[in-house]
């Protein structure tokens, strides 16, 4: 009887426990080194890009070298969305992102890559807008000079303008931009 009582005690605590550890989210499996942060000040305004490290092991890189069809949307990057923050209205070419916060994605071009900005930065999960997007950048595509296992996005400044270079594997997209004055 004591068994029986010493049971049932044990399987209600363990019912207990695990519904709380699954209503609490489960584990955090986002650890802080799935996570990389470019930052860079420019022409006395900061610019941040918050994004997710996938691998080359991952099946999104091993598609990506594949053929991958025309208009085809990515979400640049992995687990939560990749976000751009800037305290200055950024100029790449003719396209301007006005100061703010956004989310960034890539869609495929016949030519290589475009840079999507969105104003949406909160989206949760891997879908990514058709449309509603703040700025569509052409991305310059090249080969990367060091092969990076995980994607890596850099901010850099050359001659006080900056260079946006996401670098994945042995592949590099990049564009060059300005601060507006």
């Amino acid at each position: 009887m004591v068994v029986q009582k010493s049971w049932k005690v044990w399987t209600g605590l363990s019912i207990v426990v695990c519904t709380l550890f699954l209503m609490s989210g489960g584990p955090s499996f986002s650890a802080a080194e799935d996570r990389g942060e470019a930052k860079l000040e420019i022409g006395g305004k900061n610019i941040t890009i918050d994004y997710g490290r996938p691998s080359i092991e991952g099946r999104g890189y091993k598609s990506m070298k594949e053929s991958i069809p025309e208009g085809t949307l990515w979400r640049m990057g992995s687990n939560s969305t990749t976000t751009l923050e800037t305290d200055g209205d950024l100029k790449f070419g003719d396209k301007t992102v006005p100061a703010g916060k956004y989310s960034l994605a890539g869609k495929k071009t016949a030519d290589g890559w475009d840079l999507l900005v969105h104003p949406d930065f909160e989206r949760r999960g891997s879908a990514v807008p058709e449309d509603g997007y703040t700025a569509t950048i052409p991305l310059k595509v090249g080969e990367a000079k060091k092969e990076a296992e995980l994607m890596t996005i850099r901010l850099r400044e050359k001659e006080g303008k900056g260079m946006f270079a996401l670098v994945w594997g042995d592949q590099k997209l990049s564009a060059r931009f300005t601060v507006a004055d």
